[in-house]
């Protein structure tokens, strides 16, 4: 009666977690969206773990560290989310989501048996729970509708044992997944990313952590190294914090940390991290978010990782061409960032190997197509050399090939775009290098025949806006396509001049009706017949 505060400094503990409401259910029936995308779910509460860094690792001194909601609890929520509240975005906020790992197995497969194309959960997980059924469902999964967050932190083990994860690393017998073949010996953090990344759909996202009692400055790179060469989706790498209440604060001085006293709490000097490596580890870490994470650049990154010794190293001579320049690392619009990273490698590629750095641009190209859905141009300095037009090839086509009483243009669905490297498989469509392996980066001299890419732009039912892929790497389609790229932008050319009777361009001329016909078939080309008041105009 007369209500009123109670404070403890004990956590409040829920024992029978389903007897509190779900809050999903509304009365009156589900309410609307209400401009959210996404919302967040818990299936447990508590943490299994001791780390000193964190404030779940303090455990209640009445029951259990970790407690969870019944599974029709959970399904019912899940439902409720899915088909009521039409929300594809979950965050389950779970601690570790897999410390029961049958129990996270069930919740996976119920999901992935109601996942629609846009359904997207997310979950933190620990590298060390993952078992072999856990695991081959997610190789079997045939759609991305996961994202994990995995708490790496360092792979030192050194480190991991001074801040209490000192039971990460489990026999194997506990796990039962077979190591990656050609696994780099990064403990079983490292084996478990290999698989995640290269062998299933889920989205990774992981954790390094700098600043950590176990940790010199070196150790923070070569951590900072190894996971950026497996390529995950996204990484943090973020400074240690020492928050009120954690092992770490209170142990603090005594293990020789200095940290900000004012929020977040941030060590700035550990007795093996000076202040000025730690500003230079800050520094790395942002801009790994404008280079990596926000993931404008992926084949042109891995393409630059692949030309330099270490990850860091390129980031470092990255940091280095941006200060001396006076680019800011604020406020970067993406034409921008391309243009930037083309301008370093300009500097730092193309004296050592011209083959390389015309690759890279293709890299670039590339990934500046794949973030547009909309019909646009390339900026002129990504345009390759080769589109330079022949002018008079291109009149005679359109005065001796095309017939007269028709017209053929580019459809204004699509857009086209030429590589100098051969980047694609066939002519069918197939993407042979999605990963960037087959630009033969490493090779002496790549191979420079060619491809075209022709992307035709639609528009989704729900008003957002897609594209479709068409590549060609016969040398024949080249100029073909080159003339309908550049009719769309300079309509008719100038009456031909030149001879075109050699055996090169008979043999172009002669199929390039063919051509157009299978360019017709695909949408890319469009015929129109013209009137006869039309001809008599022309």
């Amino acid at each position: 009666a007369g209500g009123g505060f109670r404070y403890s400094s004990e956590p409040a503990v829920v024992g029978d977690l389903d007897s509190l409401p779900s809050i999903f259910v509304k009365e009156g029936g589900p309410d609307a969206r209400c401009g959210r995308n996404f919302v967040y779910l818990e299936t447990s509460r508590g943490c299994p773990n001791h780390c000193h860094y964190c404030l779940s690792s303090l455990k209640p001194k009445s029951g259990p560290a970790v407690r969870y909601f019944s599974m029709e609890r959970v399904f019912a929520d899940i439902d409720r989310i899915m088909n009521d509240l039409k929300i594809d975005k979950v965050r389950v906020i779970d601690r570790t989501f897999n410390d029961d790992p049958e129990r996270a197995l069930a919740i996976f497969r119920y999901i992935a048996s109601r996942a629609r194309p846009d359904t997207l959960f997310q979950f933190e997980i620990s590298p060390y729970k993952f078992t072999g059924p856990i695991v081959d469902f997610l190789k079997n999964l045939d759609r991305r509708c996961f994202q994990f967050e995995i708490g790496v932190q360092s792979f030192n083990r050194k480190a991991l044992d001074s801040v209490g994860r000192v039971n990460s690393e489990p026999k194997a017998a506990e796990t039962a997944v077979e190591e990656p073949a050609g696994g780099a010996g990064t403990g079983r953090a490292g084996d478990m990313l290999d698989i995640l990344i290269n062998e299933t759909k889920v989205n990774i996202h992981a954790d390094l952590m700098y600043g950590l009692p176990g940790d010199n400055y070196d150790d923070c790179v070569n951590s900072f190294d190894t996971l950026l060469k497996k390529m995950p989706d996204s990484v943090q790498f973020w400074q240690l914090k020492l928050l009120r209440g954690t092992r770490l604060r209170e142990n603090a001085s005594k293990m020789g940390l200095v940290y900000d006293p004012n929020p977040p709490y941030a060590v700035i000097k550990t007795p093996s991290i000076s202040v000025l490596e730690m500003f230079r580890l800050q520094k790395l870490g942002r801009y790994l978010d404008i280079i990596y994470n926000h993931g404008h650049l992926k084949l042109s990154v891995r393409a630059l990782f692949n030309l330099s010794a270490r990850p860091s190293e390129f980031f470092f001579q990255l940091i280095e061409f941006f200060e001396r320049n006076g680019i800011a690392e604020t406020a970067i619009s993406r034409q921008n960032l391309f243009s930037y990273v083309r301008r370093f490698a300009e500097e730092k590629v193309r004296p050592a190997s011209e083959a390389k750095y015309s690759v890279l641009l293709d890299c670039l190209r590339f990934d500046f197509i794949a973030g547009e859905s909309k019909r646009f141009s390339l900026p002129d300095f990504l345009k390759p050399e080769k589109m330079r037009r022949d002018q008079g090839l291109f009149g005679y086509i359109q005065d001796s090939v095309l017939r007269p009483d028709s017209a053929v243009k580019l459809s204004r669905a699509f857009s086209l775009f030429r590589f100098d490297n051969d980047i694609v498989e066939a002519a069918s469509g197939t993407e042979l290098f999605a990963d960037g392996s087959g630009f033969g980066l490493n090779a002496a001299e790549p191979s420079r025949r060619g491809a075209y890419m022709a992307v035709r732009h639609v528009a989704n039912a729900d008003g957002t806006f897609g594209s479709r892929r068409y590549w060609f790497n016969d040398p024949g389609d080249f100029l073909a396509l080159d003339y309908f790229y550049c009719a769309d932008k300079n309509g008719r050319f100038p009456p031909a001049e030149g001879d075109f009777d050699g055996a090169c361009y008979r043999a172009f001329l002669e199929g390039f009706p063919a051509r157009v016909e299978k360019y017709i078939g695909y949408g890319i080309v469009v015929s129109q017949n013209k009137s006869r008041q039309e001809r008599a105009n022309d």
